[in-house]
């Protein structure tokens, strides 16, 4: 048995995402070259404690720890569920095998899938990544098992009915991303949890972070099965900050970084109000340009990585809770970061 039912666990991702944090009392990390005072970010801290409960919060620009506190039984490595944080990780790795020429986003799910066919409108990679593919969000509750494999899975979920025109409608949950990461395991020759290691957990040293966060599975939830850590995390906003690049090391390139933020979906009528990257959230865009600013993931226990382009800081708000809670908070904690970190120039694509 599963320990959360498919089609709930998807619901509470799209209904409950959002921040948390603790009881306070643990570390304070800053860089010694910030030049920032950080006291204000502290208080914040403390009086969010008593809503929010135990977490981390980690800040790194120029590839320096900015900052890193931990509150409450909160521990820097303490493995948490991530919860739909895992759409950009899973995008992350389509994006690799995008830079290697095993697939592009245009590439026609029908062809791994022959139930997939629409004829007027063929739904691609990029409407399943994008959760505009036509088909359900939400997987059903007897959709699909934790001790099935993927492939299994995704042929079970391409037989749903697809209920409107591809990418014309946003409808968040399970079911496109599945099939994406079916068709990935194709395109590779290789099991997603193998896929994932050698494409973007091994390169970062993210070895706290897989795909088993319910149970140990043939399965993986490829857009909510994540669990990671406060530095884990931190390590992939990091790269994506510094356009695919981590300690020295090409994990993707700045075009694979720029498929994930970029809107994706120019023609939809239903949706977000900035478009939809691949696996996050335009948080913030320039109102002229539509330029990416910041960029999210936050997941339905309230587990939020961040990468904010306009200050040049990536941020893990590292939680296991209520992300309903965590949300109003979250988004004081971004207005309070704009008064206390100077501006960067933004990302210069994407």
């Amino acid at each position: 048995m599963i320990a959360e039912p498919w089609g709930r666990r998807g619901a509470r991702c799209a209904a409950r995402y959002g921040l948390l944090a603790g009881v306070l009392v643990v570390t304070c990390l800053l860089a010694a070259a910030a030049a920032e005072d950080f006291s204000a970010l502290d208080r914040f801290l403390e009086d969010a404690a008593e809503t929010i409960g135990s977490c981390g919060l980690r800040l790194v620009r120029d590839g320096d720890v900015l900052y890193e506190r931990v509150v409450g039984g909160f521990a820097v490595n303490t493995v948490v569920p991530v919860y739909s944080a895992s759409k950009w990780l899973s995008a992350a790795v389509v994006a690799a095998l995008v830079d290697g020429g095993a697939l592009t986003l245009d590439d026609l799910a029908a062809d791994h899938f022959p139930a997939l066919h629409v004829e007027e409108s063929p739904i691609t990679l990029r409407h399943l990544l994008t959760h505009t593919s036509g088909l359900p969000g939400e997987v059903p509750d007897d959709g699909c098992t934790d001790t099935m494999a993927l492939q299994s899975c995704a042929d079970r979920l391409s037989r749903l009915p697809v209920l409107t025109a591809p990418g014309r409608v946003f409808a968040y949950g399970e079911v496109s991303m599945q099939i994406a990461g079916a068709i990935a395991e194709r395109a590779a020759d290789s099991g997603w949890h193998e896929l994932f290691a050698a494409r973007i957990a091994d390169p970062l040293g993210m070895h706290e972070t897989d795909y088993h966060a319910f149970a140990a599975t043939t399965n993986p939830v490829i857009g909510g099965g994540g669990q990671s850590t406060l530095r884990d995390y931190s390590r992939f906003v990091t790269m994506l900050l510094q356009r695919g690049r981590y300690d020295d090391r090409t994990i993707l390139s700045p075009e694979a970084v720029d498929l994930l933020l970029t809107d994706q979906t120019p023609e939809i009528v239903y949706g977000p109000e900035h478009g939809v990257g691949l696996g996050c959230w335009r948080e913030r865009v320039d109102p002229e340009s539509g330029e990416i600013l910041l960029a999210s993931a936050p997941g339905a226990n309230g587990f939020t990585p961040w990468v904010d382009f306009e200050h040049g800081v990536a941020g893990v708000l590292a939680v296991d809770g209520d992300g309903s809670k965590v949300r109003p908070i979250f988004l004081e904690l971004l207005l309070l970061l704009d008064d206390l970190l100077e501006t960067r120039d933004p990302a210069p694509d994407g």
